[in-house]
């Protein structure tokens, strides 16, 4: 659809910029509908692993986003640093720095997916393991809220692109 737009330089009246910028701000206020198929979605209704699952999937689409944003790296290198990005040690050190810039709400959901009993937990850094998935469960959510702008906010805040308050930029 990018494509179809940038190829007519204006609709409505609207020059291509402009309309994608319109177009992605009433996707962000429109809560609650998947943005690949349009359909209604309550997160509320789905389970801490369901929410994990999507989050995990939502974090690693934005790691890479990062990584390739910010570096012409070849992508076995990139894949690399991914890697040790999503690890659970790095989630666990990442929602230590946003915790204190969650909302009740959003604490009510890390706490639901990192209490979460899985069938699986690795036998050492069980703690870990469980703040990484409590910070998987808040990114899905937040997803399928259709919370785009503070996924960004949360994650460019995880990887230090916004500094903590009391710091200078």
């Amino acid at each position: 659809m990018n494509e179809h737009v940038e190829a007519n330089s204006s609709i409505a009246g609207q020059p291509a910029a402009e309309h994608l910028a319109a177009e992605q701000a009433a996707t962000e206020q429109i809560a609650g509908v998947l943005p690949i198929t349009g359909q209604p979605c309550d997160p509320t209704a789905y389970g801490s692993d369901v929410l994990a699952f999507v989050g995990d999937g939502v974090f690693g689409l934005l790691v890479r986003e990062y990584l390739v944003a910010g570096s012409r790296a070849p992508a076995a290198r990139q894949h690399s640093r991914a890697v040790e990005m999503v690890r659970c040690e790095a989630q666990a050190a990442y929602y230590r720095i946003i915790e204190p810039y969650l909302t009740e709400e959003e604490q009510g959901v890390f706490r639901r997916g990192r209490n979460h009993h899985a069938p699986h937990t690795p036998r050492r850094n069980v703690a870990d393991y469980r703040t990484a998935t409590g910070l998987e469960a808040l990114f899905g959510y937040l997803y399928l809220c259709g919370r785009r702008e503070r996924l960004r906010t949360l994650f460019l805040r995880c990887v230090g692109e916004i500094p903590a308050e009391g710091q200078e930029e």
